[in-house]
């Protein structure tokens, strides 16, 4: 289940798409039911995706991450892979042209958080 920011919802053809594949749409505040339906879908074994910096980077840099992904990991132990997208940036020149452009996904090694102990 992904986890989409709200004003996706709002982007012309693409703003059904969350609602289409079930997306949750946390507000900006602590949204409890999102962090809920975020443990429900790690119980049931299933996949989620979670943008850890909570944004895309407009200069193509790494952004300091959320605390929402440390938050939710700490409470179900999931195994992150982590992903990094690149080229999407072209993305909205593209679609103008109706031309396509390359997007490049690369994925790093799985890996679980190390808690100390008594934590």
């Amino acid at each position: 289940m992904p986890i989409s920011k709200i004003e996706n919802y709002d982007i012309p053809l693409f703003g059904a798409d969350p609602l289409v594949w079930g997306h949750s749409d946390p507000s900006r505040e602590v949204d409890v039911r999102a962090i809920k339906a975020c443990e429900a879908v790690l119980a049931a074994g299933h996949v989620l995706l979670m943008a850890p910096e909570g944004t895309r980077s407009r200069d193509a840099s790494l952004q300091v991450g959320k605390e929402g992904l440390a938050f939710v990991a700490r409470k179900s132990d999931p195994v992150i892979v982590p992903v990094a997208i690149t080229g999407s940036t072209a993305l909205t020149a593209s679609f103008k042209r109706l031309r396509p452009v390359p997007v490049h996904l690369r994925y790093g090694t799985p890996f679980r958080f190390r808690w100390p102990e008594g934590n």
